[in-house]
Parts: structure tokens; sequence; C-alpha cells
């Protein structure tokens, strides 16, 4: 239970009695959570009169940080839209930041082609309720230019996927 309820803002006074610490340091740091996480913890448990194992804590930080900054999960945290914190230290960080900017900018990609086809539908149905043909050809026209745009958007997207991806 103490594991689970480590993301919280609060932790009880029985998750602070039995507290693997470097455990929660570890989870804390492969989560992308700041140093500054066991100061929560901290605050938590001294309104129990619980201390923080802090040496535990964070040797447990330290590895699960190790296990956060790689590639792989700055890829998946840029291309989710995550947020980044700028928790990994040096070579690690540069290399982290370098492949989450990546993603991150495929993530803002997919976005846009996703706003762009959902014009596109808004239009194909103002089309179907158009009352005119004058009211058609002027919403054939608008769908026409964003079709163009679309296609543009969509290759710039499968480009930067393929860059990202090999």
């Amino acid at each position: 239970l103490a594991f689970a309820l480590a993301g919280c803002a609060g932790l009880t006074e029985s998750d602070c009695a039995g507290a693997d610490w470097g455990q929660m340091g570890y989870r804390d740091g492969a989560a992308g959570n700041g140093p500054r996480r066991i100061e929560t913890h901290r605050k938590a448990c001294a309104a129990y009169g619980i201390e923080v194992d802090a040496y535990s804590y964070g040797a447990g930080y330290e590895q699960g940080l190790a296990s956060y900054c790689t590639p792989q999960n700055a890829v998946r945290a840029g291309l989710a839209g995550s947020h980044y914190g700028g928790v990994c230290p040096g070579q690690a960080g540069l290399m982290f930041d370098s492949y989450y900017r990546a993603g991150r900018v495929v993530h803002e990609q997919r976005r846009r082609v996703g706003v762009l086809e959902h014009e596109r539908r808004e239009i194909k149905q103002a089309m179907a309720d158009a009352a005119t043909d004058e009211a058609r050809k002027g919403l054939r026209g608008q769908l026409h230019r964003l079709d163009r745009a679309l296609l543009v958007e969509m290759d710039r997207l499968r480009q930067l996927e393929l860059r990202l991806f090999y």
C-alpha cells in the first residue's frame, strides 16, 4: 500500500512508518519526478513524527532516475506531450532533452493534422447540410484548400516520424 500511495501528495502514518524509502525513491526517480519530491514525503511524515530515510531514498532515487533517463522514455514522453522537468543530469540530460524534443515535435505535428482532419469533417458536414448549390460550391473550395494543407502536414508528419524512429 505504501508504494501505491507514493505518488500521492500525502502519505498516511502507516505509509510513513512502513515505507521502504529506497523503493519509494526508486519509484519517484523512475517516474521522472524532481529531486525535491522527497520534501513532499518529509512534510507528510513529519506530521506523524516520522523521519524519511533520506540516504536510502536518495540512493533509490538515483537508480530510478537512471532507468528513467533513456532515449526510449524521452521519445515516449515527447510523443505523449508530457512535461519534462529537466531531471536527467549531465550527458544523460542532454541526450534525454534531444530525444524528448524530437518526440514532442511529432506530438505537435500529430495535433496539427488532427485539427485539420476535424476541420475537414466539419466542412463535409456543412456541405451535406448546405441549402444551396452556391453554398456547397464555396464549401468545396474550402475543402479543396484544406485537403492541400492536410496533405502537406501529413507529409511533414511522415518525415518527422521517419527521422524519429530510424
